[in-house]
């Protein structure tokens, strides 16, 4: 499986002494615009969505109602005016958010963005960075949006790499421990093939990290969304807009009710380039991997499921058959010790596995 060792060590809350982290494997894009990236990074930067702030297609940042509804760096800036802020990205795009006076903006590729922002940090030269990475996302346009994608993997693995950068250099920083630093790791959109705008639960779902001293651990409750981001952000800064349209995440984390399933879902990829996938879901310290093998001269495929738990196989399931041609989606739910595999078909039939 691939193996993102910083994103890990964020996760788990290891990066630094005293930091907890809350996640959620089932982050949403905004439902008012296209699961594309300029109408999720005015989300992601501003705590509204589209209705508010205007950016519903590609090149519509630089019409964006940002007056109105402007950065929550910017924001910052203006109540907090002596924190210096830095704003990082390599699509030109986000080039064109007006930015409150005093913030560093900065174009570049992601590994020189990376490493300046972090010599930043480390030196005290920064209180507040915003970056942007793109590099998963070219990989996903250019071979596909998945883990048996070599490009994909190698992109994944170079990301978390400058992740590890970034959170090296706060600790580094000399008064660390005397900080209360919020780290907040999310994507914009997902993925399905080589694109991301057709708007199905593969291309909306994304993954959400925020770690802090006063974070609750856990999986967070709900469903976040992009919009979550900057109005958590802001409310680490003690600034509070109750127009925003987001909600303030990693103080409440998700608990089951008796007798409710808790569900994670994730998708089965098209075979278009080779015959075997393979899939990864994790909820905590458990991860399911999922081998879909398609079978020789027949349209079958034959999936093997296997769970781990901290590194350890407890139990495997399958192997059973399911249509190669209409991929569906797959479903993965925790009732009462009871793991279930779930594939809906087109047809509105399903198959079920359970162990």
């Amino acid at each position: 499986s691939l193996k993102l060792k910083n994103f890990e060590r964020l996760r788990s809350g290891e990066w630094a002494s005293g930091y907890k982290t809350a996640y959620s494997n089932t982050t949403q894009c905004i439902t008012d615009a296209p699961s594309i990236s300029g109408p999720n990074h005015a989300s992601i930067t501003t705590g509204v969505t589209a209705a508010k702030h205007k950016v519903i297609a590609k090149g519509g940042i630089i019409k964006g109602n940002f007056a109105e509804w402007p950065l929550a760096i910017s924001r910052i800036k203006q109540q907090k005016e002596t924190l210096r802020i830095g704003f990082y990205h390599n699509w030109k795009e986000d080039g064109d958010f007006p930015l409150a006076p005093g913030i560093l903006r900065l174009k570049g590729n992601d590994c020189s963005n990376a490493q300046l922002a972090a010599d930043k940090l480390r030196n005290n030269q920064l209180d507040v960075v915003q970056i942007f990475f793109g590099l998963m996302d070219g990989a996903g346009h250019t071979t596909g949006f998945y883990p048996y994608s070599k490009r994909y993997r190698e992109q994944a693995q170079e990301a978390d790499r400058l992740l590890g950068i970034l959170l090296d250099a706060l600790v580094e920083r000399s008064e660390f421990q005397n900080e209360d630093w919020l780290v907040i790791v999310c994507s914009d959109h997902g993925g399905w093939g080589r694109q991301h705008s057709s708007g199905n639960s593969h291309c909306r779902t994304t993954e959400l990290l925020i770690s802090g001293r006063n974070v609750t651990p856990g999986e967070i409750a709900g469903v976040p969304v992009t919009a979550d981001i900057g109005v958590t952000l802001l409310n680490h800064f003690g600034i509070s807009i109750p127009e925003l349209d987001g909600q303030v995440r990693g103080k409440k984390p998700w608990t089951p009710e008796p007798g409710k399933e808790k569900t994670l879902c994730f998708s089965l990829a098209p075979f278009k380039e080779q015959n075997a996938v393979w899939l990864i879901a994790s909820a905590g310290k458990t991860e399911l991997t999922i081998r879909a093998q398609k079978e020789k001269n027949s349209t079958s495929v034959k999936v093997t499921a296997v769970l781990h738990k901290s590194g350890k196989k407890q139990v495997e399931l399958g192997p059973y058959l399911a249509s190669a041609t209409e991929p569906g989606g797959w479903e993965l739910s925790f009732h009462n010790n009871l793991i279930i595999l779930t594939q809906f078909m087109s047809d509105g039939t399903f198959y079920r596995t359970s162990a």
